[in-house]
């Protein structure tokens, strides 16, 4: 789990990466991935073996914001601006 950019708990193989105010990224399950990042109030969950969440921006993506919600099974990206 990590929280306004800090790594608060590490089990495993589970990645949690996140930046900005507010931001949370949770990942449970074997090398799993969740990234709330380039914005404030991102949020990322993931739960199973080899998923990944991302919330926010990667560098291959270009975009970002603030308020992004990712959650799920396997692989998830969400974009958009969620009100």
């Amino acid at each position: 789990m990590s929280t306004n950019g800090v790594v608060r708990v590490q089990e495993g193989t589970a990645e949690a990466t996140s930046e900005g105010q507010r931001s949370v990224a949770i990942a449970r399950g074997s090398d799993s991935t969740a990234e709330a990042t380039s914005g404030d109030h991102n949020k990322a969950f993931v739960n199973g073996d080899n998923s990944t969440a991302v919330a926010g921006s990667t560098p291959d993506a270009g975009t970002g914001g603030s308020r992004n919600t990712a959650q799920g099974l396997g692989l998830c990206w969400i974009f958009r601006q969620v009100s």
